[in-house]
């Protein structure tokens, strides 16, 4: 079990749930973070766990942009009160036009367990370095020891892009931003 991992792709819930906390449903933040502790949960701990707080992808745009990081924050400072296993990762994405510190700012609120990695989701090949390098900058007055990672990972891509896009990764943990 050492080489599997499983990751919690938080799309639907984020958008329908933690960015609309009045949604026609009556689902409430809590009942989502309950749900994924008690599959959390039930995972065995040598199974690496991850979590992916997304806004959904369609042609390379979120169903709804975040106003900042202040919604994923939160709910991953929720789920780790929760959690009674550890988490190996939380990833969150960053849009490609975002460097500013509002976006960011919420991230100085982040509580990470021992262990466990984060990456922001700032890699665009779009604007490649240039892009990733403003991106940096203004994470980095709010976050310290994070690793890079596409916006929502790789998939949906074409496997010609790959490459590029791997290579781009290289170039950019590279830099000393």
């Amino acid at each position: 079990m050492q080489d599997l991992a499983i990751q919690w792709d938080i799309a639907v819930e984020t958008i329908s749930v933690l960015e609309n906390p009045n949604n026609e449903q009556g689902i409430t933040a809590d009942a989502v973070a309950t749900s994924i502790t008690e599959l959390s949960d039930q995972i065995p701990d040598a199974i690496e766990l991850g979590l992916h707080i997304c806004y959904g992808d369609r042609d390379h745009r979120h169903f709804i942009e975040p106003s900042d990081f202040g919604v994923a924050v939160a709910f991953v400072n929720r789920l780790a009160g929760m959690l009674h296993r550890s988490v190996g990762w939380v990833h969150m994405p960053v849009p490609r036009e975002r460097d500013d510190d509002g976006y960011f700012a919420p991230l100085q609120n982040l509580r990470r367990a021992s262990g466990s990695q984060f990456f922001l989701g700032l890699v665009h090949l779009a604007d490649g370095i240039a892009g990733a390098t403003r991106r940096m900058t203004a994470a980095n007055r709010f976050v310290k020891d994070y690793g890079i990672a596409a916006e929502c990972g790789l998939g949906r891509r074409p496997a010609e892009a790959i490459p590029a896009l791997l290579a781009l990764h290289r170039q950019i943990a590279m830099l000393n931003v």
